[in-house]
């Protein structure tokens, strides 16, 4: 801004020359329509108007700025300000005092609030409130979540599944089939919902039920034919150990364990059967927490008798120092009652043969 010569009260007047050189300088400062003006450092008084024009470090407004509309403003560099309202397009974008942030609503609840007060239909994916999309087909497209000091947890969008992960790994998937996946990044066989545990002395699947309903219900819906519920497997390889079946034709639940003929090595037939089964000590008791008295097996006592009917070991304890309990499994001394019950019956046989004999004579 160019310097206009003045005379303080009633001094000398202005020579012609400062006269002159007032005019020049009015001439060239006046700001004309259509005309680019860069102030830099400056203060635009109230009611002055810059179209579509370029200002560096300048106040916009007085004191207390009234409102007021600006087209097509843009800036580089960084945009500060108090911590005021920012409103745009009548709450389609709204900042309030407290730093939230509104997007379809002017009373954001949180840091970021998305509304939609059209979005009333309750059809899957009619109402998408936002979008987060990568630029690839099967790129990462991934949300994480973060304390800001060692945790962070994420979900993803990964080759087309939507992958669950904590502190960088995944822990769990949906894949693109809808099927569930935990441990593992493809199904172990045909199922809807694959566990892979993968680490000693933990459990791939625990239930805890204080209703007393079942915790479990297996439900096959066929009518016809045998059903399948559940299957034991072992080994790297998969190999069949047991299941538990519908038997139709019997009209029984069957717990079943592996007897084909090609998973076994016969040696010969059960000898002294009956010799062994004298050996076992059948009780009549109660169960701890039970009210009925009945027959059973002492499980180490059994153990040392038929060591194939009893799983665990004599007063063994877990890390805790907790009692991990001896279990037994009574249907696998069925094949050795049955050769005993042959045994007896072939002595039966013999003495009934002998009674005939004296009785003939």
């Amino acid at each position: 801004m160019s310097t206009i010569v003045t005379r303080a009260g009633k001094g000398s007047a202005l020579t012609h020359n400062e006269v002159d050189a007032n005019f020049t300088n009015l001439n060239t400062d006046k700001i004309e329509a259509a005309q680019t003006v860069t102030l830099t450092n400056k203060t635009l008084g109230s009611g002055t108007a810059i179209t579509a024009g370029t200002i560096n470090n300048a106040s916009i407004g007085a004191t207390t700025p009234s409102t007021g509309a600006f087209t097509n403003l843009s800036y580089t560099g960084t945009l500060t300000g108090g911590t005021g309202v920012i409103n745009i397009g009548s709450g389609q974008v709204y900042k309030d005092a407290n730093g939230n942030v509104g997007i379809g609503t002017s009373s954001p609840s949180y840091k970021l609030h998305v509304a939609n007060s059209s979005a009333t239909s309750t059809t899957l994916l009619a109402n998408i409130l936002a979008r987060f999309q990568s630029n690839a087909s099967g790129a990462d497209a991934s949300l994480q979540f973060s304390d800001n000091v060692a945790n962070s947890a994420g979900i993803s969008l990964n080759q087309g599944a939507m992958v669950f992960s904590i502190a960088g790994g995944s822990v769990g998937r949906f894949d693109s089939s809808g099927n569930l996946l935990v441990g593992t990044a493809s199904q172990l066989s045909t199922e809807k919902v694959s566990i892979n545990q993968t680490t000693a002395g933990l459990q791939a699947l625990y239930t805890k039920n204080v209703s007393g309903d079942f915790n479990f219900n297996c439900w096959s819906a066929s009518s016809t034919g045998n059903n399948q519920f559940i299957q034991f497997i072992t080994e790297t390889s998969p190999t069949a150990r047991g299941s538990i079946t519908y038997n139709r034709a019997g009209g029984l639940v069957a717990y079943n364990q592996t007897s084909d003929y090609r998973a076994k090595d016969i040696n010969g037939p059960v000898q002294n059967a009956l010799a062994i089964v004298a050996q076992l000590k059948p009780y009549m008791g109660v169960m701890k927490g039970a009210t009925i008295e009945r027959p059973m097996f002492i499980a180490h006592e059994a153990q040392a008798i038929a060591p194939y009917s009893v799983t665990g070991g004599k007063d063994a304890v877990d890390k805790k120092g907790d009692p991990v309990l001896q279990q037994m499994d009574h249907s696998t001394l069925v094949p050795l009652l049955t050769a005993a019950i042959q045994e007896q019956q072939q002595m039966i046989e013999e003495l009934k043969a002998k009674v005939a004999k004296l009785e003939n004579k």
